[in-house]
């Protein structure tokens, strides 16, 4: 039965993505497990299916386990008949029942931003393109306290210094080593590589790049300092005969970017409880009521670092679940990598 329904949501991937056979074989033996995955299923045919990826979120000073939805998709035929909903919905319970607090996605497309919304996911995360070109860089000046590597394997020491970058951040989404592992089988894929610099023997930054036609992409870059990553630039255009521009999304704030990603929170109570603690000099309260989740509806208060929950209260303003999440997330500015999308 197992081995149908895979067979069935491969099928399902193969007709709503225009991914590779090389990367659908990647995902199906690498992502893909019986019980990551949710499916509506009607007369033993699957008509819907999506996968919960786990990844870790810092918030603040704490770890958070959250649910990452990948692969949601739809039969064309069962499409606008609220399957994707359902589905939806199922996800949320089993995260309720798992103890997960938050859930988070990319859209696959642009008008995906207001379908999910409908099911309380805010708008958080956010991108912006930067393109380099050679002519300029023409007067820069490279160090030469830097030395450029290039690698297949994300070994120990490079996961540590990804984990301690983005553990300095406010909020970020966090890449468990197994994570890695299919990123750079994913890479492998598009011939790409890792460009890791090193100042003597510490880790100083790194890339993940790829190429096609005369420009190289970036898909991460994280670094000590601008001046490494304009380094960095100077050597991949120097170094790559032929190629003149560097196209590198790099998560940004809501002001200068471009939505990129979504958060929904299935526990209210306790992401208010590490938002109190962090803000001890913040008081607010207010009524929510979660149509999708009724367990979020309640009035809260929060005071002097700790967060109250109490039936809904007269003469108290009310708020709904996706504002409160863009009030709590946004002043963070939260990390979410490209190596998800």
């Amino acid at each position: 039965m197992k081995n149908s329904i895979k067979k069935q949501i491969r099928k399902l991937w193969e007709c709503c993505f225009g991914d590779s056979p090389k990367f659908i074989d990647l995902y199906f033996n690498k992502r893909y497990t019986h019980e990551r995955n949710l499916a509506i299923i009607k007369e033993e045919k699957v008509v819907s299916a999506l996968q919960l990826l786990p990844y870790p979120l810092k918030v603040y000073n704490q770890i958070v386990d959250t649910l990452y939805i990948s692969g949601a998709a739809t039969f064309p035929e069962y499409r606008n008949q609220g399957v994707m909903k359902q589905l939806i919905l199922k996800s949320f319970h089993r995260m309720q029942n798992q103890s997960i607090p938050i859930s988070t996605l990319i859209p696959a497309e642009h008008w995906l931003f207001d379908y999910y919304e409908k099911s309380g996911y805010a708008t958080v995360f956010y991108a912006k393109q930067q393109t380099v070109k050679k002519e300029d860089l023409s007067n820069h000046q490279p160090t030469t306290a830097y030395r450029f590597s290039s690698q297949t394997e994300f070994n120990k020491e490079l996961q540590s210094y990804m984990d301690n970058k983005l553990k300095e951040l406010p909020c970020s989404i966090l890449h468990p080593q197994e994570d890695m592992e299919v990123v750079l089988a994913d890479l492998a894929l598009a011939d790409g590589d890792i460009i890791v610099i090193n100042k003597e023997k510490n880790i100083v930054g790194f890339a993940i790049i790829w190429q096609k036609e005369n420009v190289i992409y970036i898909n991460e870059l994280i670094a000590d300092s601008t001046d490494i990553e304009k380094d960095l630039f100077y050597f991949l255009l120097k170094s790559n005969q032929g190629y003149d521009t560097i196209q590198r999304i790099t998560p940004s704030t809501q002001e200068k970017g471009e939505p990129l990603g979504m958060l929904r929170i299935i526990n209210l109570e306790s992401i208010l409880n590490i938002f109190a603690q962090n803000n001890p000099n913040q008081s607010i309260d207010f009524n929510l009521i979660d149509s999708i989740l009724e367990t979020n509806s309640g009035y809260y208060k929060i005071d002097k670092g700790i967060c109250i929950k109490k039936d809904l209260q007269e003469g108290v303003p009310y708020k709904n679940i996706v504002d409160v999440t863009r009030d709590l997330f946004l002043p963070l500015n939260p990390y979410m990598s490209l190596m998800l999308n």
